[in-house]
């Protein structure tokens, strides 16, 4: 285990207002061994043979949206259906930037929530006079979660360590760091030891798992959307997440 303290963040509060938009490029860790029959292997975990010799590979690879747009039908009257990719609901909006001759059903804008690992028909589009051409430009936007969730009254949260353990606050809520966004404002930073295990501080099903990035800091520039992390969906609806792993 290292001794040099790693920032783990928890927003335990509803996630709201993150767009799924183009994805930065991620970058993942592949190692390369040879096993004991001569053989090669290329893998995104290391050997758990101690005394195994390995190589780490450092390598770029562009990730895939978690809510994907899909067109079917005829192309003077198309379809479209989206992909939540996620173990847990997104909410999504459709709507048109560019729109000339078109009619939708239904009318957009128009929000719509999409279970996990589920692919469902939100709009379809023609033209209005059939006579004439038709343009438009569609947008996909989403938030991860079910609208309208709110927070009990009176709930307990555990500490997102192990029992017996204390670390450090190094920032609070609308802490003047990092904290300075509607979706980070009651956030806590927890300092601890890089390898030390995150305990999740309420039941529920991971939503989504992020673990590319081997590099991190408080570069908000730099690193603001390249962080480790492990979003839980409880059963009220709300999401922690558990950031900066």
């Amino acid at each position: 285990m290292l001794s040099n303290p790693a920032i783990v963040r928890l927003l335990a509060a509803i996630m709201a207002g993150l767009l799924v938009t183009i994805p930065p490029v991620c970058a993942k860790n592949i190692y390369k061994y040879q096993d004991e029959n001569g053989i090669w292997h290329f893998t995104d975990r290391a050997p758990d043979e101690p005394d195994v010799e390995f190589e780490t590979v450092y390598m770029e690879r562009e990730p895939e949206d978690r809510v994907r747009l899909r067109q079917e039908g005829a192309e003077h009257s198309p379809m479209y259906f989206v992909f939540n990719d996620y173990w847990g609901p997104v909410e999504v909006e459709l709507s048109l930037s560019e729109a000339v001759n078109v009619l939708s059903e239904p009318a957009l804008p128009a929000r719509f929530v999409v279970p996990g690992q589920t692919e469902e028909l939100l709009v379809g589009l023609a033209p209005q006079d059939p006579q004439q051409s038709f343009r438009f430009r569609l947008q996909l936007s989403a938030v991860p979660g079910p609208p309208g969730s709110e927070l009990k009254q009176e709930i307990v949260l555990i500490t997102p360590f192990a029992q017996g353990k204390a670390y450090p606050v190094s920032q609070g809520f609308n802490g003047e760091k990092t904290h300075l966004g509607e979706d980070s404002k009651y956030a806590i930073d927890i300092a601890m030891p890089e390898g030390s295990p995150v305990h999740a501080v309420r039941d529920g099903v991971v939503m989504d798992v992020e673990e590319d990035f081997n590099a991190g800091g408080t570069d908000l520039e730099k690193y603001a959307d390249k962080a480790n992390h492990v979003r839980v969906l409880h059963e009220d609806g709300t999401m922690a997440l558990y950031a900066h792993l």
